[in-house]
């Protein structure tokens, strides 16, 4: 693949480290993953939804630290941690929320009036994996 295409890897390459400086991409190794992909295994998470916003509520029992939510920025405004560490950044359409430490994590999530569908659509985007 490199002989037959140099450049195509070469931006690959350039690509990647800019993910990496950005802090958004991690290299790793398969046995990290795999303890990584076990640990997401044990996250436990459930949404609350009322009149005005959802609430997001997630456990571990050892730590929460790396998980992260995507959560669509045309539906929610900025995300406020209610209990727990962790950041809030913007990421394109979505609000990136990755957990910093401890066993609890929430979340309140106040609805764009404008967003379609209001709060009665509660098939949100939210995924949990490495920032």
């Amino acid at each position: 693949v490199l002989v037959i295409f140099p450049r195509a890897f070469e931006a690959w390459l350039n690509h990647a480290g800019a993910l990496v400086r950005e802090g958004r991409l991690r290299w790793m190794t398969m046995a990290q993953y795999a303890d990584f992909a076990n640990r997401r295994l044990q996250v436990q998470w459930q949404l609350r939804t009322d009149a005005a916003s959802v609430t997001l509520q997630a456990s571990h029992p050892d730590s929460l630290a790396q998980m992260s939510w995507m959560l669509p920025v045309q539906r929610y405004a900025q995300p406020t941690v209610l209990q727990g560490h962790a950041q809030v950044l913007r990421d394109g359409p979505f609000w990136r929320v990755t957990a910093d430490s401890g066993k609890e994590l929430t979340l309140e999530m106040h609805a764009i009036a404008a967003a379609p569908g209001g709060m009665s659509n509660t098939a949100i985007q939210i995924t949990s994996g490495i920032p």
